[in-house]
């Protein structure tokens, strides 16, 4: 509008401003009155600064209206829409706080300490810009371009950076505290140091941004795309990261507790020493991920994709805790009571004891005592997760809950821990379980210990693979004894009591096939038992009818003193152990033979006997051999 001689500046928003596009949302328009300078045809804030040598800092910063005057004018603020301040050195010379420079050219200048507070920067152009130590608390900047800008140390707290370009941006200990950056684009941004507590960063771009050591507790990064990005250290507790993509990216010792990473793509993220304490992983896809030394206390990995991890000596498991007595040291000058407060004492203080008179009843809280539930420790949550190919030597995975987990071609050695007994054996009760499967947690622990046995198996180790065998077939007794008690039909109760009595039966017998040891223990005792029976319930005789019978026969008295020396009775019972003896390995040489009812029962019997404990010992060796 305005050209050479107009009375005033004459620039209209968004009309001259290049940075706006028709497709953009409504905005309302504004028309620019300001006295124009000599040559230029546009005020000061709008001349080119190349057409005129009034364009000065001294000059900006006497054309800002008063602000009384601006209060009444325009009630948001004074109107400096498409502002032309490029390679202008500012710093803080001119007051900007809840100025309106909607498509401001800022580019390349100097704003070192300006305040920017409230400002209005939509669609600004802030590239290159200098704003070390600037203060944007509460500004606009939604669609700026803040390409390679320079903000190390920047106050942006609470501002509104929504769709704004801040590639390769410099943040370095910028506070972005409750900062609104949703789809905002930080590739290759340096936000090292930088605090984005409770900062909006869904769907943002951050591939390859520099987040080290950065504070993004609370913060939200759903669906952010974190490609390549570096996290090391950085402090991401409570964030929502849900269907983020980590792939690649840098984890190393960051805090994640807490976290919530379900469904987010961590596909070889370097997750070294970091702590997932409770963070939720289900569903998440961990492919190639190292997790190595990494805490997974209560974490929740239900249906997540943990194929080719590195999982060496990570920890799945709370540590051991002790509870401190409350009490005072009985040392010269002792301190007050403490509370009761859980804490990681290997050797706890033989010193500590309870002194009800030194209690202060007002220092206790329902908060300083613990219960056993929380003295119980709660491990990862790993149903339904894939693990195919991990290595998991080291790991750790005490109360863990390992139902339907896939471990196919994991790898683990001696050192990687699982519990003896399930969690799902020991709670029963488990919370949230019936709302996932009909199963019962007997039925989980039984399914769990058969698959740690293959595990086991298939790296090589023999004895542990033993132990969840028998593990697994005391869970299924422990099963069908429920279902026996729990049976409302005689039908069914016999046939869970039948199952019950043989698994029993095997675990008595055998240690459910595992121990050589207790069959040959069993026989010795059968055979000896047996030996000692044969004189005394009819006895045994030597020789053939018609040749001379000889019989040997005992009683209770031959042992206290009767007729019988003691070197026949001694001879009859060695005559009876090699009786025993022939009789239960069936050899059957037929010099010896029963002579009375009670003998003859008693040889059928120790005869079947034997037959059945040589055939488990076969079958023990040869399982043990098998594996």
């Amino acid at each position: 509008m305005a050209g050479s001689g107009s009375a005033w500046c004459g620039y209209e928003w968004p009309a001259d401003c290049e940075r706006v596009e028709g497709t953009d949302e409504p905005i309302a328009q504004s028309c620019c009155v300001r006295e124009p300078v000599a040559d230029a045809g546009r005020c000061v804030w709008h001349a080119d600064p190349e057409a005129t040598d009034e364009k000065t800092v001294e000059a900006l910063a006497e054309a800002r209206v008063p602000d009384d005057i601006a209060d009444r004018t325009s009630p948001a603020g004074e109107l400096l829409d498409g502002a032309i301040l490029r390679g202008r050195s500012l710093e803080d010379a001119v007051d900007f706080a809840g100025a309106i420079l909607r498509g401001a050219d800022l580019g390349d200048a100097d704003l070192e300490s300006a305040d920017l507070t409230d400002a209005i920067l939509y669609r600004a152009d802030l590239t290159d810009a200098y704003l070390r130590s600037a203060d944007l608390t509460d500004a606009y900047l939604r669609s700026a371009d803040l390409t390679d800008a320079s903000l190390p140390g920047a106050d942006l707290t609470d501002a509104y950076l929504r769709s704004a370009d801040l590639t390769d941006a410099y943040l370095r200990s910028a506070d972005l505290t409750d900062a609104s950056l949703p789809g905002a684009d930080l590739t290759d941004a340096d936000l090292r140091r930088a605090d984005l507590t409770d900062a909006d960063l869904r769907r943002a771009d951050l591939t390859d941004a520099d987040l080290w050591d950065a504070d993004l507790t609370d913060a939200d990064l759903r669906r952010a795309d974190l490609t390549d990005a570096d996290l090391r250290d950085a402090d991401l507790t409570d964030a929502d990261l849900w269907d983020a993509d980590l792939t690649d990216a840098d984890l190393w010792d960051a805090d994640l507790t807490d976290a919530d990473l379900s469904e987010a793509d961590l596909t070889d993220a370097d997750l070294f020493d970091a702590a997932l304490t409770d963070a939720d992983l289900s569903e998440a896809d961990l492919t190639d991920a190292d997790l190595r030394e990494a805490v997974l206390n209560g974490v929740d990995a239900r249906q997540a994709d943990l194929s080719d991890v590195d999982a060496r000596d990570a920890e799945f498991t709370d540590p051991p805790r002790t509870t401190i007595p409350l009490g005072r040291r009985h040392a010269a000058g002792g301190s007050r009571a403490g509370s009761l407060l859980p804490s990681v004492l290997p050797d706890p203080d033989p010193d500590l004891a309870v002194d009800p008179a030194a209690i202060d009843p007002g220092l206790l809280t329902s908060r300083d005592i613990l219960t056993p539930a929380d003295r119980r420790p709660e491990g990862a949550n790993l149903e339904d997760a894939v693990l195919e190919h991990a290595d998991l030597r080291g790991a750790d995975f005490r109360d863990a809950r390992l139902y339907q987990t896939d471990l196919t071609d994991t790898r683990i050695n001696a050192e990687t821990t699982f519990d003896s007994t399930t969690l799902y054996e020991r709670r029963p009760d488990l919370d949230g379980w019936f709302a996932n499967t009909t199963e019962s947690t007997h039925e989980a622990g039984a399914w769990v210990h058969r698959r740690l046995e293959r595990l086991h198996e298939d790296n090589a180790l023999s004895e542990d693979a033993r132990r969840f065998h028998v593990r697994k077939q005391e869970a299924e007794r422990s099963h069908y004894a429920r279902l026996t008690l729990a049976a409302d039909t005689l039908a069914s109760a016999l046939g869970y009591g039948g199952r019950w009595c043989v698994l029993t039966a095997s675990g008595a017998l055998t240690r459910h096939g595992e121990s050589v040891r207790r069959v040959v223990a069993l026989s010795v005792g059968v055979i000896l038992l047996s030996a000692l029976l044969y004189p005394f319930v009819g006895g045994f005789a030597s020789g053939a009818p018609g040749d001379g019978v000889e019989t040997f026969r005992l009683t209770v008295g031959d042992l206290t003193g009767g007729d019988l020396a003691a070197g026949e009775v001694a001879s009859t019972l060695a005559r009876s152990l090699y009786f025993s003896v022939i009789t239960f390995s069936t050899i059957g040489y037929g010099d010896l033979f029963p002579t009375g009812t009670g003998s003859r029962i008693l040889v059928g019997l120790e005869s079947l006997a034997g037959a059945v404990l040589i055939a488990l010992l076969i079958f023990v060796l040869g399982r043990r051999t098998a594996r």
